[in-house]
């Protein structure tokens, strides 16, 4: 299902549990929640939390943090809240949110973001793989912008890249997401 799926008001929340990842991984990914849509894990590890700094460690191995992201060496005031971790088929993920600034680590597989600046955030119930469809069917009956009203054009839609394996995302304070 989704992160959080009972404040999404998720009809899939019944969906949701606790598995370790190796269940995730050997039994159900690739299955589907009850109304269709991708299975995926994702995980909130606090810094209280006992595994935070092994998994914060992993990050650090496999993606290094960015210089301008590394306190030491940063003129940033940046503190590592939580670390959390993701793992789905295509077509998984949350519905358009957002939250205080992040950056977002890929380790494998590829995740297309489609970004929303202020004002246009909202907390979505819409899941993604729908917002999907109906973005690229959006897309499909845009016509061409007239001379000089490209800039409105573009801001009726929300911006989208696609973030390969070692690509850090940084994700600024209340832009939408997905």
């Amino acid at each position: 299902t989704i992160p959080y799926p009972e404040d999404f008001g998720d009809t899939d929340a019944h969906d949701a549990r606790e598995v370790t990842l190796a269940n995730y991984v050997n039994d159900l990914i690739g299955t589907n929640s009850t109304s269709g849509t991708p299975l995926y894990v994702f995980s909130v590890l606090e810094q209280e939390a006992p595994n935070f700094k092994r998994l914060l460690d992993l990050v650090e191995r496999e993606v290094p943090h960015p210089s301008w992201l590394v306190p030491a060496a940063s003129k940033l005031r940046l503190r590592f809240g939580n670390v959390q971790f993701g793992l789905g088929p295509s077509g998984s993920g949350a519905p358009q949110h957002y939250h205080t600034h992040a950056y977002a680590s890929l380790f494998g597989g590829k995740k297309r973001w489609w970004f929303f600046p202020p004002p246009s955030s909202m907390l979505s119930r819409k899941h993604a793989q729908r917002f999907v469809a109906e973005d690229a069917a959006e897309r499909r009956q845009l016509r061409p912008a007239a001379f000089g009203s490209e800039a409105a054009a573009k801001e009726r839609l929300p911006l989208v890249c696609e973030q390969q394996p070692g690509d850090i995302i940084y994700v600024p304070t209340d832009w939408g997401h997905l």
